[in-house]
């Protein structure tokens, strides 16, 4: 089942697999671990093989969304369309019941509707089954560790997964690799040593290997983004401070070092924004937390807008008297930041500030 190369990656890496305990918000069986074990290369190779006796490299993980917005969990399509094999969907649910199942069939039938051809279902669930399920379940002889749920016109085959399918597996050192798939999301153990059997087998530890470097890497991205929030928020307020400095000795050449800094930490902002938010494959930097009482005393932006144009007009029409002819746009600004007006404020540059009063004014 493994190559060489495989088996000798697995041995190099085996002490950390040991030594290491998975997060419990990223326990086996819960979303991110789930999906990123499912559409790994290797585990795609074992599950086709497993259930439609393909040769290696068959498939791939395709899109798992559709056109009405709901998503199955996993889906893998032949690599070549024009050949016999049908798609397969997996799905890890907490609990299976009828509720679900309509999903799942409701799921299947648009892999059909898409591929045009009946879908194998593998769901694994991680905690329950419900009595109405259980009842109408079938031996599936080839997977005697699963059951058979009827599927006619909706799926090729449906198979399903639980700790009660399970629990007839034999203690011994090396597992069928979809049961060992099975048993890795359903004991949902921190660790490979906490398990009761299987851990031992080479699927096992293959599925623990990528579950830990996966883990590892979510991490790595969270600290990493962590620490270059802390050195934004570092060196704007270094920035902030050479501002105040100079605003606060009040003379035309320190407003206009002042006015140097402010595009140096717009220009700064703006290149750690797209450091932290594009061209990485990861969740961009969250919101701040929503605001509860402070919104309440908001204003809309309608009207904010409004006071910040009227604000600035009132300014540049009080700076333009006793002035003959075009007026001085720098200094203009540098007399808004002097004065502390906010709608002035807000432009760092005095382009900037003459082409918005051009365009609302005149």
């Amino acid at each position: 089942m493994f190559s060489h190369t495989h088996n000798n990656d697995l041995e190099e890496s085996e002490h950390n697999i040991t030594d290491y305990l998975l997060p419990k918000e990223h326990v086996p069986g819960s979303d991110l671990i789930s999906k990123a074990v499912l559409t790994d290369t290797r585990i795609i190779n074992i599950i086709s093989k497993s259930l439609v006796n393909a040769p290696e490299d068959q498939y791939t993980a395709a899109p798992n969304g559709f056109l009405n917005k709901c998503a199955c969990d996993v889906l893998y399509i032949p690599k070549a369309f024009d050949n016999e094999y049908p798609p397969i969907m997996m799905e890890v649910q907490k609990d299976v019941n009828e509720k679900y199942m309509c999903r799942a069939v409701k799921y299947s039938t648009l892999v059909y509707d898409k591929y045009e051809k009946y879908a194998v279902v593998l769901i694994v669930g991680v905690s329950s089954v419900t009595a109405s399920i259980n009842n109408i379940l079938a031996p599936a002889t080839s997977h005697p560790f699963s059951k058979e749920i009827p599927s006619l016109f909706w799926a090729k085959r449906c198979l399903l997964i639980s700790s009660t399918t399970l629990s007839t597996i034999q203690s011994t050192e090396q597992l069928d690799p979809l049961a060992a798939i099975g048993l890795f999301l359903c004991s949902q153990k921190l660790s490979i040593t906490h398990l009761a059997i299987g851990d031992q087998d080479t699927t096992m530890k293959l599925l623990y290997k990528i579950a830990v470097e996966n883990v590892q890497q979510l991490l790595g991205e969270e600290k990493e983004t962590t620490k270059g929030i802390k050195a934004i928020c570092d060196n704007t307020y270094v920035q902030l401070k050479k501002i105040k400095s100079c605003i606060q000795n009040g003379n035309t050449e320190v407003f206009d070092k002042a006015l140097l800094y402010i595009e140096d930490t717009s220009i700064y902002l703006n290149r750690q924004k797209r450091k932290f938010t594009t061209g990485r494959d990861t969740t961009p930097i969250p919101e701040t937390p929503a605001l509860k009482y402070l919104k309440n005393k908001d204003i809309g932006p309608k009207e904010r807008n409004e006071a910040h144009f009227n604000e600035l007009k009132e300014f540049v029409e009080q700076f333009r008297k006793g002035r003959s002819g075009r007026i001085s746009w720098k200094q203009c600004l540098l007399k808004g930041y002097e004065d502390n007006i906010d709608a002035i404020k807000l432009y760092t540059t005095s382009e900037s500030l003459r082409s918005q009063y051009n365009k609302h004014f005149k």
